[in-house]
């Protein structure tokens, strides 16, 4: 009879909510006791001065000494390798050299090798997890020494070009390229970014890191050998998923004054606008801006592969046609000397301004074109147009597009164009 309540009493503790608090307690335990020694501060040391010019996190994924990381971690090397060199450490402190082998921009995935490290990895599982289940991220945050942080994996994250798994926990800057693992110790995706708050943060799915090491493995674990082309192929692939989706499919719009204009053209897209409250100006004025929510980032300096276009409209009926203009006049501007040329990256602006009709409206357009200078089939374009035909209200439209070639960048300014409408 005393067994048989001992029993009892055990089944209700080990079935209560602090019993199992204390299993993931233990789990979490385990999993940083097991993995520590698998796990890497990644260092890019700058060569003139021997320090550290940033740091991220790394894992093990193959006896072979196949090392995981983001690509933004390893970036500065990749586009200055006279500059940089790359390295480890382990939590014991020893530190060994690292050569980048492969990368994916897109998914901000990137695999490294050691010639020292050997047979312990991390294996590789799936995403295919519940949501609400509980899942660990391992890094090394702000420089501090390795940590394991507990959150809940959300699925993947809604209405987004790429895949990107969402994860309740706090990753800070230093975790990036670190893993994060289920409960079994199987890696389902690769810390990568946090957004908006501690909580907020995303991870790349665990699969585009095994179709990168497939492809590694392939190649006899040979580096890349050249970055600035295997680069543009990915922003190409890029450009392609990403106009495919755009020009084969009807656009959204919505009415904008008298026009109707695109909106959320795509699930990825996202809009926002606003209207002037000062009365004393003597004239409406409504703005709205759309963008895709997926760039990719290059380097500290530079991001591209992003979509967005704004709009302003304006209409008085108070002001004459003059004082209108001056308004309006000065709303519209070249967009060649109103943003920023990073002449590291890009070229200037090369820019046209005509005057041209598209769907019986009458407009000014500022084309402007630049080109990315590592990257010798990738442009950027920004369209300005401005409707003048009319003597008491105008729509200003503007469309930037970045990382794509040339034909694809003038078939996306041309149907943005032909998607404004006119009322009537």
């Amino acid at each position: 009879m005393r067994r048989l309540l001992i029993h009892l009493i055990l089944c209700i503790f080990l079935a209560s909510p602090f019993a199992q608090a204390s299993t993931e307690d233990n789990q979490a335990k385990l999993l940083y006791n097991t993995y520590q020694d698998r796990v890497y501060q990644i260092r890019v040391i700058e060569v003139a001065s021997g320090e550290k010019s940033s740091i991220g996190s790394g894992f093990q994924i193959s006896p072979e000494g196949h090392v995981a990381t983001n690509y933004h971690v390893v970036s500065e090397l990749i586009h200055d390798p006279d500059l940089y060199r790359l390295e480890y450490v382990q939590t014991t402190g020893e530190t060994g050299k690292l050569r980048v082998l492969d990368i994916d921009v897109m998914h901000d995935v990137a695999i490294v090798i050691a010639d020292d490290l050997r047979d312990s990895s991390i294996p590789l599982g799936d995403a295919s997890l519940e949501k609400g289940t509980r899942i660990y991220s391992l890094g090394n945050p702000r420089d501090l020494g390795m940590t394991i942080v507990e959150g809940t994996y959300n699925g993947l994250l809604e209405n987004s070009l790429y895949e990107r798994i969402f994860f309740s926990g706090s990753l800070n800057p230093g975790m990036s390229g670190g893993p994060a693992v289920d409960s079994e110790g199987n890696v389902i995706g690769v810390n990568v970014s946090v957004m908006g708050g501690n909580q907020l943060s995303f991870l790349a799915p665990v699969h585009y890191l095994a179709a990168l090491l497939e492809n590694v493995k392939k190649n006899d674990s040979k580096p890349v050998s050249n970055f600035s082309h295997r680069i543009e192929e990915q922003l190409i692939e890029h450009q392609n998923h990403l106009s495919s989706t755009l020009l084969e499919k009807a656009w959204k719009t919505v009415p904008l004054g008298d026009a109707t204009v695109p909106s959320e053209i795509a699930e990825f897209f996202k809009c926002w606008g606003d209207s002037a409250k000062d009365q004393d100006i003597l004239y409406s004025h409504t703005y709205s801006y759309c963008s895709s929510r997926d760039d990719i980032s290059l380097s500290s300096e530079l991001s591209t592969g992003t979509v967005e276009f704004w709009f302003d409209w304006y209409a008085t009926k108070d002001l004459n046609t003059i004082r209108f203009y001056n308004v309006y006049g000065n709303a519209f501007r070249n967009v060649d000397g109103s943003r920023e040329v990073d002449k590291e990256n890009v070229t200037n602006f090369v820019c046209k301004t005509d005057f041209v009709g598209v769907n019986d409206i009458d407009w000014k357009v500022a084309l402007c074109i630049r080109k990315y200078k590592k990257y010798s089939r990738i442009y950027e374009f920004v369209i300005s147009a401005a409707l003048t035909s009319k003597i008491d209200k105008g729509l200003i439209a503007n469309f930037a597009v970045s990382g794509v070639e040339k034909e694809i960048g003038l078939q996306l300014s041309q149907r943005f164009l032909e998607s404004i409408q006119w009322k009537r």
